[in-house]
């Protein structure tokens, strides 16, 4: 599959995407390309990236399917960002700010998320299966289907979150906080 990078260096034109805007390089001339980083769809952009975009201090970023496995994405600003259906495997995401992102379908197996905020996210069938979320904010959550087999789940906060359907199978679950969760078998736990 050609990426739009690809279908540019096939004109010979190099592109370069920067925080803002794409620049494009063609006979020694830079041309500034109407396009911001934000329109560049992710399954279209570096693994390179994929990371810079992570990083990047903008809000509501899209990052759907991206490929971010095994990535160093500590600390990272992720608020409301949509990485619906993304490999996030192995990803170090330790005290990042998850709030209200978008996790639906993301494989997140094995990842390191202790003291994330994951306040109000959708992990709707989201695989957490070995993952270490110890100190992690999962108040308000949607875990519907979440697949959290073995996951470290040390002091997490699942207050109010909303577990129906989720594989709790060998977590450990040493002083997490179920309060007003609904619990695999759909009963709120007091």
């Amino acid at each position: 599959m050609k990426t739009f990078s690809h279908a540019l260096a096939g004109l010979g034109i190099l592109l370069s995407l920067q925080p803002g805007l794409a620049q494009a390089q063609t006979k020694g001339k830079v041309v500034v390309v109407k396009m911001r980083m934000s329109e560049v769809k992710p399954s279209e952009m570096t693994r390179e990236d994929l990371i810079s975009r992570a990083k990047s201090t903008s809000f509501n970023k899209n990052l759907e399917g991206a490929k971010l496995n095994d990535s160093n994405l500590i600390g990272v600003n992720l608020q409301s960002a949509n990485l619906a259906a993304a490999n996030l495997k192995k990803a170090v995401l330790k005290d990042a700010n998850l709030c209200r992102a978008d996790l639906t379908s993301a494989n997140l197996e094995s990842s390191l998320l202790d003291g994330a905020d994951m306040k109000s996210a959708s992990l709707v069938s989201a695989i957490l299966t070995g993952a270490s979320m110890r100190g992690v904010d999962l108040s308000y959550a949607d875990l519907t289907g979440a697949i959290l087999r073995k996951a470290n789940l040390t002091g997490a906060d699942f207050s109010n979150a909303d577990l129906t359907g989720a594989d709790l199978g060998e977590a450990k679950t040493n002083n997490t906080v179920f309060a007003g969760a609904t619990m695999p078998d759909g009963t709120v736990h007091p």
